[in-house]
């Protein structure tokens, strides 16, 4: 992956082995769209239900004004990190990536400082989980309900990936059941043809 500019001035990903971008000509206004939705639909996982939800939709709300975690899937440029918590107030900010040469291209393109001074002041605690494809979160979940009384977790896919997407569906899948959601004998493997 590399950065370029867009013919509006802004940065971009570009994947050199297929030729497509990551996002339109202006990254920062798509982001705002994606956070703002996501904040008014946010998807998540019950992790303490007493009716295990089994609907084929996500289950969704209005994302509150504080939460305890929400898992990111894609870390692309960042911007969604500042946006996001010029939003929400969250607790635990996980974000998978699973391409370490995307964070060469955000550490040139998003002002992490400004990110971390941002999470500091709202007690942000962001992990970066990077080549990681979202395959340990039933282990990080597990860690961090192991000193947390936490009954949902926010659900946000920036970026489509095969191994993100069944780790996605799986956490979906298994809402309610904490038992699952925390099982470290899950295996993800990307889709197969």
């Amino acid at each position: 992956y590399s950065i370029f500019c867009t013919c509006k001035g802004e940065l971009n990903i570009v994947d050199f082995a297929t030729g497509r971008v990551w996002y339109s000509d202006s990254p920062f206004d798509e982001v705002a769209d994606e956070v703002q939705s996501f904040c008014q639909q946010a998807p998540f996982i019950d992790l303490n239900a007493t009716v295990l939800a089994q609907t084929a939709s996500w289950q969704t709300e209005p994302l509150p004004a504080s939460v305890d975690i929400v898992l990111m899937f894609g870390l692309g440029l960042g911007y969604q990190l500042n946006e996001l918590l010029q939003n929400v107030r969250v607790k635990y900010l996980v974000v998978y990536e699973p391409s370490l040469d995307t964070l060469l291209c955000t550490m040139q393109a998003n002002d992490w400082q400004q990110l971390f001074e941002t999470a500091a002041a709202l007690g942000t605690q962001i992990f970066l989980q990077l080549g990681n494809d979202g395959s340990s979160v039933p282990e990080d979940l597990a860690e961090l309900l192991q000193t947390e009384q936490i009954k949902r977790v926010y659900l946000y896919r920036h970026r489509f990936h095969p191994v993100m997407d069944k780790v996605l569906n799986t956490l979906h899948e298994h809402s309610g059941n904490r038992g699952m959601l925390t099982n470290s004998s899950q295996h993800f493997s990307s889709y197969t043809s």
